[in-house]
């Protein structure tokens, strides 16, 4: 998205600091599935809107799978 990594933060909103259209919020979810072999459906992908959102989100799938 051609943001730096130091100007991301856990309160970093993926539309609004970091200019992500429908479009590129679709594509994040669907690296985030790829990346973490998870399913997130729409109702959920809804509710991540910021990178810390994210990260709660993968955490809590993610550890209920071991």
């Amino acid at each position: 998205m051609g943001v730096s990594r130091d100007k991301v933060t856990l309160e970093t909103s993926f539309v609004n600091d970091l200019g992500a259209d429908s479009l590129d919020t679709v594509e994040l979810v669907m690296e985030f599935e790829d990346e973490f072999e998870l399913t997130i459906p729409d109702e959920d992908a809804e509710k991540i809107q910021t990178v810390g959102d994210a990260i709660k989100y993968i955490e809590q799938k993610t550890s209920s799978k071991t």
